[in-house]
């Protein structure tokens, strides 16, 4: 009977002992984190990407309660950070570290939209990967402007058609990239079926572009119309033309206005 008692004793000894071991590891390990000094952000490309500034970072960290002035840093605290800024659809890359001085340092690259898509449901831009992100009442980019039958993609996602989605984003790039066009083109029209439409700054008609596929060989066309045969048919600064059509092979038709 005693020496069962014993037994007891010495496994609830053994038991008291692994339990202040534990405590004893996890309080040294605690506090050989370092405590927070204070959180850095930065914008990698912040004089072109202005949707959101390193000062909203920073308060969205703090308002976490993940991180801050006064909190510990270790390795779970900064892959925690890290998922935090990226889940942001703006952010394309993100960079969190701490430095021997106890400073959290974020890193942080934004996209850069090249259309702005514009529907009754809302609004949003496309960056050059495809994906979505909000526009914002703070900037608004000069890019070119895809407004009609547009199923607009959620947020940091893509477009459901990613054919379409590709042409849209080459086509809009091509445009803003080129001297010409960048100025003649502000907004274009997309239909049901993806074709596309728009209005020349320096004319007064509709452009029927049709599908976008192909589009470098139909602005082509269109340009060496708007060299050659525009000049022989404009009277008094007006063309006599209201639509031009581009959806034929090979070929521009054009509509006259009614009179």
């Amino acid at each position: 009977m005693k020496r069962k008692i014993a037994w007891k004793r010495i496994t609830l000894i053994l038991s008291i002992l692994a339990v202040v071991v534990c405590l004893s590891i996890y309080v040294c390990s605690t506090k050989g984190d370092p405590v927070c000094k204070g959180i850095d952000v930065k914008i990698r490309n912040a004089e072109t990407a202005k949707l959101i500034t390193s000062g909203d970072f920073k308060r969205m960290i703090e308002q976490s309660r993940i991180a801050g002035k006064g909190k510990r840093l270790n390795d779970e605290v900064i892959k925690k950070i890290l998922k935090l800024v990226k889940s942001k659809s703006p952010v394309k890359n993100a960079l969190v570290y701490q430095t021997g001085d106890s400073i959290l340092h974020v890193e942080i690259e934004q996209r850069m939209p090249i259309v702005r898509l514009l529907t009754s449901s809302g609004s949003c831009y496309l960056d050059d990967e495809g994906i979505a992100f909000p526009v914002s009442e703070r900037y608004a980019y000069d890019v070119p402007l895809a407004t009609g039958k547009i199923r607009l993609p959620a947020d940091g996602k893509t477009m459901s058609d990613a054919r379409f989605a590709h042409n849209l984003l080459a086509f809009t790039r091509h445009i803003s990239n080129d001297e010409f066009w960048n100025v003649q083109i502000q907004q274009i029209d997309i239909d049901e079926n993806k074709n596309v439409a728009f209005a020349v700054c320096s004319d007064n008609h509709l452009i029927r572009f049709g599908q976008l596929h192909g589009y470098e060989k139909k602005l082509d066309n269109l340009l060496t119309f708007y060299r050659k045969v525009n000049p022989y048919y404009r009277a008094e600064n007006d063309a006599p033309y209201a639509i031009l059509d581009l959806r034929f092979d090979k070929q521009i038709v054009a509509i006259k206005k009614d009179n």
